[in-house]
C-alpha cells in the first residue's frame, strides 16, 4: 500500500490521468479513401468502406477527382462527376448513433454533343477517373488498454 504520502501522490497521478482522458476522449479526425473508375455510368459500392475510426456524429463528406486519362484528342469534353454516400453504417449508442462506415456512390456523365454543333470536340467515354473521398468529424479516441484498465487505488 505505501506511506500516506505515496498513496496521496498515486491518487493525484491517477486523477490527472483521468482528467487527460476525459479531455481527449473525443477528437477531430479524418478518414480518406480513393477509388478509380473507367468510362461513364453510375454505381453504388457493394463492399462498404469501413472507417479506421468511429465517428460520434455523421461526418462531413468532401470529394475530389483527378482525370487520369481523357479522349485521345487534344480537344475533349470534361466528364461530370458526382460522389456521395448512399447509405451509412451505424451502431446504436447512448444518445445517438456511431458512424463506422458507408456505401459510397459514383456518377460519371460524359457529355455528348452532336458533330454538327462542335465537330472537332470529342466526348471522352473511356476516361479514367480517380475519386477521392474524405470524411471529417468528431471521433472516439483509441485509448491504450493500460490506461483504460488502470487499477483502482485503495
Amino acid at each position: 500500500m505505501g506511506t500516506p504520502l505515496e498513496v496521496f501522490y498515486a491518487s493525484e497521478a491517477r486523477t490527472q490521468t483521468y482528467q487527460q482522458i476525459s479531455e481527449n476522449s473525443a477528437r477531430n479526425a479524418a478518414f480518406t479513401v480513393t477509388f478509380t473508375s473507367t468510362g461513364d455510368g453510375e454505381a453504388v459500392l457493394t463492399t462498404p468502406v469501413v472507417f479506421d475510426t468511429v465517428f460520434t456524429e455523421r461526418p462531413v463528406v468532401s470529394t475530389g477527382t483527378v482525370l487520369l486519362r481523357a479522349a485521345d484528342s487534344k480537344q475533349f469534353l470534361l466528364p461530370r462527376v458526382e460522389v456521395g454516400v448512399y447509405r451509412w453504417i451505424t451502431q446504436k449508442a447512448p444518445g445517438g448513433s456511431l458512424y463506422t462506415g458507408c456505401y459510397p456512390y459514383f456518377v460519371v456523365d460524359v457529355p455528348v454533343i452532336p458533330d454538327i454543333i462542335l465537330p472537332d470536340i470529342l466526348a471522352s467515354p473511356n476516361c479514367i477517373i480517380e475519386h477521392h473521398i474524405r470524411f471529417d468529424g468528431i471521433s472516439l479516441k483509441k485509448l491504450a488498454p493500460a490506461i483504460v484498465d488502470m487499477p483502482e487505488i485503495t
